[in-house]
């Protein structure tokens, strides 16, 4: 996720502390695993910043078809 939100056409619409908030993703074990994931808040901000940025009519293809996924879901 922090590759993903430090791309140069995302990064200006993630904050500081939302991207904090990426560096120290929660650790938990599932079955036998052990895993990281983030909390719902962190989940929608990351999704209110790729809606900026596709707003802002500066994703790749590929990356706006993320977006229109995002925004189809709410």
């Amino acid at each position: 996720m922090e590759l993903f939100v430090s791309r140069e056409r995302i990064k200006p619409f993630v904050s500081n502390e939302l991207l904090v908030r990426i560096q120290s993703p929660t650790k938990f074990k599932y079955k036998s695993n052990i895993t990281y994931g983030y909390d719902s808040d962190t989940i929608i901000d990351i999704a209110e910043a790729v809606i900026k940025a596709d707003n802002a009519g500066v994703l790749q293809t590929q990356q706006a078809a993320i977006a229109h996924q995002t925004k189809n879901s709410n």
